[in-house]
């Protein structure tokens, strides 16, 4: 199991950034009602599918949550003047999502348009988004993250994420991997304490559980613009716990060990449990990995702040 999964490739033409000081504009300036966001999320999400279906591949369903999470990103983007997929807390997308209450694993992109033009009503900002998504579909390797990410085959939902002022507009696209239900736990703990990690795989039939990895990263601090408009991709930390399915009879891992969790390949049902070290405090990020065949992916990103 790779210890860092690279899950997004900044696009070096997007760091193109007219960096104004001081300067806050606020999309509700702009006169497009609600129903009109709704419009544009669903055609962003008409042209997600469209791409991946040019691929062969399965659309996605719109998630509310995600799209919530993008939407406040976007938001804060635009604000405060910066474009990053860290926030102004420090905290990385997979964060952001876990914090606001998902459990499944998430995969961000992020465009920009801004400069010269006033975006001031639905059919410009359509057209604008269009280039924007086109913009990332259309990448070619090696700088090709965004496009990966558009058409990477476990994703089964996406969160649309949109705001935008008369001469900026920010788009998020919150790519979601749902396999597998969690029983929820607390999203804040003590060092020392231990978690119950116990989940289902919705089609135990399809997938088999591969293992849980648990990673660690110091707990986020507060970026400033200028922080945040330096940072590129991001990643998982180095630091990682693997949990591994525990074996039977006289069978042993290489290590000799004979694994952490309890997993019943039939009903798709684990469990295991994990204390977090003494007089440690940081981030751990829980995360199960599936497997179909030799294809092994991550579904759930769930993040414990322990201080």
């Amino acid at each position: 199991m790779k210890s860092k999964i690279i899950l997004l490739t900044w696009n070096i033409l997007l760091l193109l950034l007219f960096l104004v000081p001081n300067i806050k504009l606020k999309a509700q300036e702009i006169n497009i009602s609600s129903s009109e966001i709704k419009e544009l999320k669903e055609e962003m999400l008409k042209l997600i599918n469209e791409s991946r279906q040019s691929e062969g591949l399965k659309p996605l369903e719109l998630d509310e949550l995600a799209s919530q999470v993008g939407d406040k990103h976007c938001q804060e983007m635009i604000s405060e003047f910066y474009f990053s997929h860290w926030n102004g807390q420090g905290l990385k997308p997979y964060m952001r999502y876990s914090y606001a209450g998902g459990k499944d694993a998430l995969m961000e992109n992020l465009s920009l348009t801004e400069g010269g033009t006033y975006f001031n009503s639905k059919e410009k900002l359509i057209n604008v988004l269009t280039a924007m998504h086109l913009r990332m579909f259309n990448e070619k390797p090696p700088y090709d993250g965004h496009r990966q990410a558009i058409i990477h085959p476990q994703h089964t939902h996406v969160g649309v994420g949109i705001a935008f002022s008369e001469s900026q507009v920010r788009l998020a696209q919150e790519f979601i991997a749902r396999y597998v239900e969690i029983k929820t736990f607390a999203n804040k703990a003590k060092p020392g304490d231990t978690v119950n990690i116990v989940g289902r795989i919705l089609k135990s039939k399809i997938y088999e559980l591969a293992g849980i990895s648990i990673f660690y990263e110091p707990i986020p601090v507060n970026l400033t613009r200028d922080e945040l408009n330096s940072r590129g991709s991001y990643s998982f930390p180095e630091e990682e716990k693997i949990l591994r399915p525990k074996l039977l009879n006289q069978y042993t891992y290489k290590d000799g060990s004979k694994g952490e969790v309890v997993y019943q390949k039939s009903s798709g049902e684990f469990s295991s449990q994990f204390s977090f070290e003494k007089n440690k405090t940081g981030v751990y990020t829980i995360t199960v990995w599936l497997k179909e065949e030799l294809n092994k992916f991550p579904v759930t990103n769930i993040c414990v702040e322990v201080k």
